[in-house]
């Protein structure tokens, strides 16, 4: 070997001096294995496959390449998008109310934030509860899709919806609270176009038969969303031939 080679082996052995040796701590005060790399954090597990990555950007580099930045600040096991979509309708009430208030509280406290694809995507996926068998449950996944950025997500499975409002608003008053959240909802439809209402013909119906009861909690809610459909759209009302429930309405007076 001559002297040039030995002082390239040397330079090399320099450089690599700490790579392949055993370093107690490397400068970020983390510790390290013999073998250089760092020893594994929980906060290095990568999010669950079914929670969507809210909180989540990516920025391009210098390279060229992706890099992804996890800003969500809750730990990812208790992660209120994960615990949702686990939850059905044979889940056990107090879990399922349990998830569906952090769920409130997290959406409560990203508000006025642009993450709303991301929280849809959830949301949307909690529309099962409403076939839960606690009349408490499917009141507050009522009250929780109202918080979708649009109706529009809901327009796929309107069959479901119009099978579960028709269900709710048709029980008795010891479920007072669910039937007060179905008509919420049905009428959270009808701020968007005609064509995403979720009042359909036979909810309609179902609206009409209650309105026409006049010992009913729920009569004088329904007498305002029909007044309000006969004004955006008569022909809804028209044509579950409520004109005449409405006059009669009136005639009766408060």
């Amino acid at each position: 070997m001559d002297e040039q080679q030995a002082e390239d082996w040397a330079r090399l052995m320099n450089a690599n001096d700490g790579v392949f040796g055993s370093v107690p701590q490397a400068l970020d005060g983390r510790a390290r294995s013999t073998s250089g790399s760092h020893a594994m954090r929980s906060g290095d597990m990568s999010p669950s496959p079914v929670a969507p990555r809210l909180g989540i950007h990516s920025s391009n580099s210098t390279m060229g390449l992706t890099t992804v930045t996890q800003t969500n600040d809750w730990p990812m096991p208790d992660n209120w998008a994960t615990r949702l979509a686990n939850c059905n309708e044979t889940t056990e009430p107090a879990k399922v109310d349990e998830c569906l208030s952090d769920t409130l509280a997290f959406l409560d406290r990203i508000a006025g934030n642009n993450v709303e694809e991301d929280v849809d995507e959830a949301l949307v996926k909690c529309a099962r509860l409403l076939a839960h068998f606690s009349w408490n449950i499917r009141a507050r996944t009522y009250k929780l899709l109202r918080r979708l950025s649009s109706p529009r997500l809901l327009v796929k499975n309107t069959e479901f919806f119009e099978l579960c409002l028709m269900r709710s608003l048709t029980l008795d008053d010891t479920c007072h609270e669910e039937r007060e959240q179905a008509i919420k909802f049905a009428r959270w439809t009808m701020q968007a176009e005609e064509d995403l209402w979720l009042v359909t013909a036979p909810v309609t119906k179902t609206l009409l038969a209650i309105a026409e009861q006049a010992d009913d909690k729920m009569r004088n809610a329904c007498l305002q969303t029909l007044c309000e459909m006969l004004v955006v759209s008569p022909r809804h009302v028209w044509y579950a031939n409520g004109i005449r429930t409405l006059a009669q309405a009136a005639l009766d007076g408060p």
